[in-house]
């Protein structure tokens, strides 16, 4: 993410700052960079979804993935989801299909989304992986 709120929200420990400086040292000693970001993360919104797109091309990386944010059993979101204000879409009790759990399928599209959250709607989740993929080295779309 473009921004530290959302980064410090999600215990990420670094900042937008340190990433570009990370990714300028990398570039001056001829290292390729990739990018992963996650669209949806706790205290983000669209708008600073938008802002993560324009960073992700200011750092002029090599390579660049985005996945929409999936919580899996075990991890902090899934155990208590309450904390990130998010709500997790799980499965009947007896009917998980761990299929639906993977961040991008087969095809190269996220699977199902697996969240509510509280400032981005479902709409524009599929909005700004289509943004990223058209804008940023890619170009599959999420229908």
């Amino acid at each position: 993410s473009a921004d530290e709120e959302v980064l410090d929200a999600s215990n990420k420990g670094m900042n937008p700052e340190i990433n570009k400086k990370a990714v300028e040292l990398c570039h001056k000693y001829n290292i390729k960079v990739k990018g992963f970001f996650i669209i949806g993360l706790p205290k983000s919104t669209y708008e600073k979804e938008l802002k993560s797109i324009e960073f992700a091309k200011e750092l002029n990386l090599d390579y660049c993935d985005a996945y929409v944010l999936t919580p899996y059993p075990g991890t902090p979101l899934w155990d208590a989801p309450n904390k990130f204000n998010i709500e997790i879409i799980k499965p009947l009790e007896g009917d998980i299909d761990w299929n639906d759990y993977f961040q991008v399928g087969k095809d190269g599209l996220p699977s199902k989304l697996k969240i509510n959250h509280p400032n981005i709607t479902h709409e524009q989740t599929r909005e700004l992986f289509n943004k990223w993929r058209s804008e940023i080295k890619g170009g599959s779309t999420y229908n």
